[in-house]
Order: structure tokens, then sequence, then C-alpha cells
């Protein structure tokens, strides 16, 4: 934490900045009587879209009658960003679209403005289209075609497969959105499929990096950690048959998940993990197809394997969902590294905090066999 503490000098003063449309909204520029009273950040490399909430308060004195100056920037799916930090440091947390602007006026004719904001996956959540994706010979290739309309939407985008087979038939989009053919696409290719900061992801689900940080007793309030081996199997097969010949299956398998974090995989930890999942996929045309859906189940099973829940003593706005990072110094079986899949940012008065969601599918416990730790909290 000694690195972050010199980079937000010491975590003196938390500070925010709420940009609508590229342009700082200018309510808390010295004036007592405008103030940010709370701002809410969800993220997650779920399906479901990141979200915002910001709470702006306003005495009348700063009011053209009973309305704020600055309400009417604030139009529907007007693009906003949140920026949070410390004494002028301040790093992007939240990049997304209005969703919902709520406008209360109470007794002293004092106003509170409530504002939702969303990802960009909202924009992508109303448009219905019937189509055959024609030329995409992989999932990501269906990615790639439907993020074209989105381009001017998204900072940028990072879609990429690891051992991605080529299909043999083509992908329909039925009466969907393009966020239901994406999230569909996700499914298949065992993807994640999320936006952070404004930048479109649909990428390997342990594709993550080293984030290069670690966290131990000096920055964590709170850490719960909990290893779940509940419907994890040993084995995934999947079954389809051979359209040429009738008579024939095609098989492919997979006996372990990709790897995040270091230690035993579910399957050592207990002798009970020795149940084989069987898939039956009609759409299934190769070996390779078979092995890959196998692989993408296996993955998504052992996802959550390895739980932890943090806490920190002061939020941190520059951290990455997949990045990888380190806990040290707690002690067995807390210490590990796991990937960053969820977080949330809080900010109300003079506080700012920050709670970490990370997850492995390695864990590196005593030789007993587990079944799960339940919570540990200090």
């Amino acid at each position: 934490m000694s690195d972050w503490s010199r980079t937000y000098n010491g975590f003196l003063n938390p500070e925010a900045k709420i940009l609508v449309e590229d342009k700082e909204l200018k309510f808390n520029s010295g004036k007592k009587s405008m103030r940010v009273s709370n701002i809410h950040v969800e993220k997650s490399v779920g399906l479901e879209a990141s979200t915002c909430l910001v709470k702006i308060k306003a005495q009348k004195s700063v009011s053209k009658g009973y309305i704020p100056e600055f309400f009417g920037d604030l139009k529907a799916f007007a693009k906003i960003e949140i920026q949070l930090g410390y004494s002028g440091t301040l790093k992007t947390v939240f990049v997304g679209y209005i969703s919902s602007v709520d406008l209360e006026i109470d007794a002293k004719e004092d106003t509170t403005v409530t504002v939702r904001g969303m990802d960009g996956k909202a924009l992508m959540m109303s448009n219905l289209k019937s189509e055959v994706k024609k030329g995409t010979a992989k999932y990501s290739d269906v990615v790639k075609e439907v993020f074209k309309d989105y381009t001017g939407k998204f900072s940028g985008s990072k879609i990429k497969i690891s051992n991605e087979p080529k299909l043999n038939a083509p992908i329909c989009q039925v009466g969907e959105s393009d966020y239901d053919l994406v999230c569909k696409m996700a499914a298949k290719a065992g993807a994640l499929f999320y936006i952070d900061n404004g930048k479109f992801y649909f990428v390997d689900m342990y594709s993550g990096k080293s984030g290069n940080k670690t966290f131990n007793k000096n920055n964590i309030s709170k850490i719960n950690m909990s290893v779940n081996l509940w419907g994890i199997p040993k084995k995934v097969e999947t079954i389809a048959q051979d359209r040429k010949h009738f008579k024939k299956t095609i098989t492919g398998a997979a006996s372990r998940s990709d790897d995040v974090g270091k230690g035993k995989d579910a399957a050592s930890l207990s002798k009970n993990v020795n149940g084989t999942i069987i898939l039956k996929d009609s759409t299934i045309s190769s070996a390779k197809e078979a092995e890959f859906a196998s692989q993408v189940e296996q993955n998504r099973r052992n996802f959550n394997m390895a739980g932890w829940k943090i806490n920190l003593i002061h939020g941190i706005p520059d951290l990455a969902l997949t990045k990888i990072y380190k806990i040290d110094g707690i002690g067995k079986p807390v210490d590990g590294e796991c990937m960053l899949n969820g977080l949330v940012h809080d900010m109300s008065s003079d506080e700012y905090s920050s709670v970490l969601y990370l997850n492995s599918t390695r864990y590196d416990s005593q030789s007993s066999a587990l079944g799960g730790l339940g919570m540990l909290g200090f």
C-alpha cells in the first residue's frame, strides 16, 4: 500500500469529479450550498451492466427557482464519467450513460438530484434484430461484427479468445438485441463480457495479467474468504452426433480448468470431487469444438472455487477488472494470488472506501480435504 499512499498523497482530502459529455459539472466549485453527498459505483465482469449513482444536494440560493442550474445538462443517455481520488490526484472509476434522473424538493425548498448511470451495455439492449451473421468463422468474429455499430460509444475494445475453434455453421440472431447476442456468444466461448471505464472487453475467462499490487493487513480493514467445491466435476465431456456419419459420435473432454492463482485444483483438494458431467450439444461438428465446449464448462464451474471479499481501509480508484492481485502477510490459507472480478466504490462526505471481490481456481491449503472454509475476518 506504500506505493498507493505515495500516489494519493497519504489518502488526504478525498475528491470527486463528475463529467457529463466530457464537461465537468461545476456544482461544487467552492460553493458550500452545492455538494456531492454520495457516489456509489458497482463494476463486475458479469454479464450485467456496471452502474453508478450520484446524489447532489443544492440549496435554493443556487437554483433557478427550484431547479439547480446544472440540471439541464443531465439528459437521458448523456455520457457520464466519474473520477475519484485524493488531493487533486483523480482517476476514472466509471464511464457510462445516464439512465435516469430524479429530482426531490423538500419543505425548505432544498433540492436533491439523483443521477443513475449504466455502462455502454445499456446502448445494446433495445435494438432487436433477426439476421444471419455471414462471414463469421468464430464466436469472437460475431462480437467484432456487432462492435462495429458501437465504435463511437466506447473508448476501445479487446476481443480475443484463445484456442477458439472455427464454426461449421453460421450464427443466427433471431429477435435478439445485440446485448443478448453477445451474452450468448460469451456463454458459448467461455468469455467474460464486460465494460471497464468505457472500454469493451470480450476475453478469455482467465486472461488477466498481474496488477503488480499486494494487499496486506496494512491496507485491509476486513477480509472474508470462502472455498466452495460444490458442483465442480473432475471431468466434463461433450458428445454430439456426427452429421456425416450418423452412427458415429463426436466427443471431447476437459479434466481441469485453466489456472488462476497457485496451489491445488478442486480434484486435488478432495477425493470426493470425482464426478463426470456429460454435455450433449447438437450444434457441435468437430472434436475440437467438443473439447472447447468441455473446457468452457470446466472453467465456468471452477470460476468461484476460492473467493475473497476485501474491504480496504482507503478507497483505491486505479484498480482494474480481471487483473491478478496478491494477498500477502496474513497467512495460509488466506494468502494467494487472485483475479479481481468485482469492485464497489463509495464516497460520502469526506470518506472514500472500496470493496473488492476476487476469485481463484487454485488454492494453497492445508493437506486435509476441504468442503468449505466459511468466512474469515479480522
